[in-house]
């Protein structure tokens, strides 16, 4: 009968003190049970161990299975050339340069954290950014046949066209 108590007790206060230590927004509990190491006792011993998730899951460099724009690489060029508009200043100032942007690709496709690798110009960086997060979703990279997060890195190019007929000034004054 004492057995029974203990044990119905023990459970009790795992489950309290779960629920307690559950409160705390980075902690997991784990409870196990387990045989007593007492020699010839019975009882169940009840133990409660907290455990801290990591910051964040684990983000891949490299998978079995990389993520994939919606149309592949073609369709992912076209939509930044589309989608990419010239920041006004950096044009005024002839400012040119290839931003290497990287994101995270998350497991359900979306684009997660990005961050500029190589910077240009601040206006240069910040168009980047933005079109980098309008970016549709992908099809998430998988590792083990899971989806999962994967970094992607990405070149944004900003050149200045030359217009091939520029358009003649007129002459002050004429002839």
């Amino acid at each position: 009968m004492k057995r029974i108590i203990l044990t119905i007790v023990c459970l009790l206060l795992s489950w309290s003190g779960s629920a307690v230590l559950a409160q705390e927004p980075d902690v997991d509990v784990i409870t196990k049970a387990k045989e007593s190491p007492y020699h010839g006792h019975d009882d169940v011993i009840v133990e409660m161990m907290p455990v801290r998730r990591a910051e964040a899951e684990q983000i891949f460099k490299s998978v079995e299975q990389p993520p994939t724009f919606p149309g592949g690489e073609a369709a992912l060029m076209k939509y930044l050339i589309s989608h990419v508009q010239y920041p006004a200043k950096a044009y005024e100032n002839n400012v040119q340069g290839r931003v290497v942007i990287q994101f995270v690709v998350e497991k359900d496709g979306h684009v997660g954290e990005v961050e500029v690798v190589r910077s240009v110009d601040n206006d240069l960086d910040k168009e980047a950014i933005r079109v980098c997060k309008s970016l549709p979703k992908f099809t998430p990279g998988r590792q083990d046949g899971q989806p999962v997060r994967v970094w992607y890195t990405l070149p944004v190019s900003f050149k200045i066209q030359v217009p091939i007929n520029p358009p003649e000034q007129s002459a002050a004054g004429g002839d």
